[in-house]
């Protein structure tokens, strides 16, 4: 797979994804009904997209730090942009080489 034509769709799609993206809410929304509660010190969130998962990891883990990632800049914008004060670091980066451990 070619990482610059993914990141370059996704991108192209970002100012439209989250009219359409009706699959991944549901997703999301079983994600945190199935999310143990806990006191976690740090969430890395993998392919952000535009954040609404995001959204909700912020309203569940409120004290909770929160780094969140996508390959695709303009979707991280959005995510940026939706989640602006809320303490969450964002940024652009590819999954398969990014280091955890930070």
């Amino acid at each position: 797979m070619d990482k610059n034509i993914l990141a370059r769709n996704f991108s192209r799609c970002a100012s439209v994804y989250d009219k359409h993206a009706n699959i991944q809410r549901l997703a999301a929304s079983e994600q945190m009904r199935e999310h143990p509660d806990g006191d976690f010190k740090r969430i890395r969130e993998i392919g952000c997209g535009t954040g609404s998962y995001t959204q909700l990891l912020r309203k569940r883990f409120k004290y909770t730090a929160i780094k969140s990632v996508d390959i695709s800049e303009k979707m991280v914008d959005i995510a940026r942009q939706k989640l602006k004060n809320s303490k969450v670091e964002f940024s652009v980066e590819d999954a398969e080489d990014m280091d955890l451990e930070s």
